[in-house]
């Protein structure tokens, strides 16, 4: 059954393992330990005759956490302030104070976490994050940035006495944390939902594991949800939330949001420069409509891509830029582009109908040949660009170039039924423009409309339900709508 619902592509943990299926992962939990777990994660395999490392016996602690000089001077300052920290040591020393904490959850027992120069007692050590320590496991660990953010990842390895937890943390990345929350996740550590009432955690006095060797990457690049409203004071709780469930908030590319292609265009006063006259666009009367580029114009694509090839030059460090027509239906009527029109209906539009036709070829005709120019200068930058309102129907009559990302937002759609429900047609035709669309496009996600419970699902929560539920209304409406 074909399902893409959001609790697949935002809920889930969507590592795949380079190495080894989940069904041949090793001890976590030896058979002496297991009647005090109270479920354990369906991919813990038990295998016997496997070197244990002891982390914590009885309620004491056996291990100590070893993270690098820079964390280790982080976490002694106690600032952590930001939940979504924006560099490698925040980043690592969150994982690292996170596992102390949830091993004192588990078991009792306190941690110590020292600097990778400090003395490190004797017995099992757990290296949280790079450090000199986890040289040489560098060829294993995940690395790198580049512009299709194609590296993120993480590697839980035991090695005789060491257990190591790390990833990539590369600024958008957040390897480490993974490592150390899908490790918890193997002891049976939950977060349905943020903060401590969503929160799930066995109990055991020992904590052991075998061999472990996991390098995983994620299915997809991305693994968020955005919303335009949003309770400030649950920001940080749900953000810490995402992270420990594998999903990622940060950006990994610059989105085609509404109206993003006037910068591109030259300032709505010069629409009456003959200068301009070939990059601007015309409306159905044949008037100079400035908020949109004339599509089939080379002089509105050379325009176009100086000004985008001068933003990577001021903004190395950017991998992408991002072009989107106004909210609506905008539409460039110049002639030369009106020979291009195929007259299929968006959505929400009809056959024969100016204001609801699909302009999606001209439109993919103009961003490529501006990506064409582009990557003269700059072949490893990417466009993006959305296929909304009229442009979410598929191109047909283009040779596609793959390197641009399409988000895809159908805004009449039915976000209720699955793609394979038989009695919404709806669904069936989104599926199929979804399904072109990455047939052409190797970068492809979704815009999803699934706003229409938020309302009724905090009026329920508010008035019908008691008790004090300090977690996010917005997020439990996701999971509602989501399972329908």
């Amino acid at each position: 059954m074909v399902r893409f619902q959001l609790m697949v592509l935002l809920l889930a943990s969507v590592f795949v393992s380079t190495e080894k299926s989940l069904a041949q992962q090793p001890l976590l939990e030896s058979k002496a330990h297991l009647g005090s777990v109270q479920a354990l994660p369906p991919d813990v395999a038990i295998m016997d005759n496997q070197p244990l490392i002891i982390l914590v016996a009885n309620g004491e602690a056996r291990a100590t956490i070893v993270v690098s000089d820079e964390v280790a001077k982080c976490l002694a300052t106690g600032q952590l302030d930001n939940p979504d920290p924006q560099n490698s040591t925040e980043k690592i020393a969150w994982a690292a104070r996170d596992l102390r904490e949830y091993f004192q959850k588990i078991s009792g027992a306190e941690l110590r976490i020292i600097g990778e120069t400090e003395v490190i007692p004797a017995g099992p050590k757990i290296l949280v994050g790079r450090s000199k320590l986890t040289a040489d496991y560098d060829q294993r660990i995940p690395s790198g940035l580049t512009p299709l953010r194609e590296e993120e990842g993480y590697a839980i390895i035991s090695d005789g006495q060491t257990l190591v937890l790390v990833g990539n943390d590369e600024q958008p990345y957040h390897g480490t944390e993974y490592a150390v929350y899908f490790f918890l996740h193997r002891l049976g550590v939950r977060w349905y939902l943020p903060e401590d009432f969503g929160e799930f955690v066995p109990t055991r006095a020992t904590i052991e594991v075998g061999n472990l060797d996991v390098v995983d990457h994620p299915d997809f690049k991305l693994r968020n949800w955005w919303t335009h409203w949003f309770a400030d004071d649950l920001r940080a709780s749900e953000t810490r939330w995402k992270i420990r469930n594998g999903m990622n908030p940060n950006t990994m590319h610059a989105v085609p949001g509404d109206s993003t292609v006037r910068a591109v265009l030259p300032p709505e006063s010069e629409k009456d420069n003959p200068e301009f006259a070939e990059v601007f666009a015309r409306d159905a009367s044949g008037k100079v409509y400035p908020f949109m580029p004339n599509l089939s114009s080379e002089a509105s694509v050379q325009y176009a891509a100086n000004f985008i090839k001068e933003h990577f030059r001021k903004n190395p460090d950017a991998n992408s830029f991002g072009i989107g027509a106004d909210d609506g239906l905008p539409r460039d009527f110049s002639a030369n582009t009106a020979a291009t029109h195929m007259n299929f209906p968006s959505l929400i539009g009809r056959f024969n109908d100016p204001g609801g036709d699909s302009t999606t070829e001209e439109w993919m005709q103009w961003v490529q040949r501006v990506s064409a120019e582009v990557h003269k200068e700059f072949p490893e930058k990417f466009l993006s660009t959305n296929g909304y309102a009229n442009r979410d129907t598929p191109p047909f009559g283009i040779t596609p170039d793959p390197s641009i990302w399409i988000m895809f937002a159908a805004i009449w759609c039915d976000t209720y039924h699955a793609y394979d429900n038989p009695n919404s047609w709806m669904t069936g035709r989104q599926f199929n423009m979804i399904k072109a669309w990455t047939e052409m496009y190797d970068n492809v996600y979704m815009y999803d409309y699934l706003y229409y419970n938020l309302q009724r699902l905090k009026y329920i929560l508010e008035q019908e339900w008691s008790g004090d539920f300090s977690f996010s209304y917005f997020v439990l409406s996701y999971i509602v709508i989501s399972n329908l």
